[in-house]
């Protein structure tokens, strides 16, 4: 992406873990982290329009690409959350220590809602990240337990005709972390309307406004 640049941030292997770091020319207290979905990366709109938002907000921004190897069909469910357990903390680790951040907010997408739920248990510096859940995976029972053992400011968006958009665990999960959502009618997991184009430029619209309200 433009304007961004690489941490050094090695695994045990020492290869890089693929990410890029967008960090403000002036000072800033503010960090936000990106998590994308299996196949959603980072250039996609979910993710790429709350990053120029968040940017023009304040914010350093990481991005962990962690598509480059989750989106392969070769590669085992259980070798993607290995090397997601290790690229992300390490990816964290390195990005907190560019600044003293005073604010923290966590975006993740689909796959990243796993990852999210995983570091605010794990990471006590992401004590009172604000969270958005984008497409968040809530017929998974240990992702929902673990939100709400963790609560923090949240943000949940999804559309109803996203499968794993289980809107009947919604209203826990708001009640647990005291968040809002934004429940897109007839958007899939992508929150597109299929054969609507017009319509799912107008459903990302309502999510950036939301995002932005969220993020104020």
């Amino acid at each position: 992406m433009h304007g961004t640049i690489t941490l050094d941030i090695p695994r045990l292997d020492g290869s890089p873990v693929p990410h890029w770091f967008m960090k403000q020319q002036e000072e800033s207290t503010h960090l936000a982290v990106l998590l994308p979905g299996r196949a959603y990366g980072l250039e996609l709109p979910l993710l790429l329009y709350p990053t120029k938002l968040l940017h023009a907000k304040g914010a350093d921004i990481l991005g962990v690409d962690y598509t480059t190897y989750t989106a392969s069909p070769e590669m085992s469910g259980e070798e993607i959350q290995r090397r997601l357990s290790a690229d992300i903390p390490a990816a964290l680790d390195v990005a907190l220590r560019q600044r003293s951040y005073e604010r923290i907010t966590l975006l993740g997408k689909s796959l990243g809602t796993i990852v999210m739920a995983q570091v605010l248990e794990s990471n006590s510096r992401l004590q009172g990240a604000s969270c958005i859940w984008m497409t968040p995976l809530l017929r998974m029972e240990a992702l929902r337990a673990r939100i709400v053992r963790n609560p923090h400011p949240a943000l949940f968006i999804g559309g109803t005709a996203d499968e794993q958009f289980d809107l009947a665990h919604l209203p826990e999960l708001e009640n647990a972390t005291g968040g809002k959502s934004v429940v897109i009618e007839g958007a899939d997991h992508s929150l597109e309307i299929q054969g609507h184009i017009l319509e799912s430029i107008d459903v990302l619209r309502r999510v950036m406004e939301a995002i932005d309200d969220f993020i104020r």
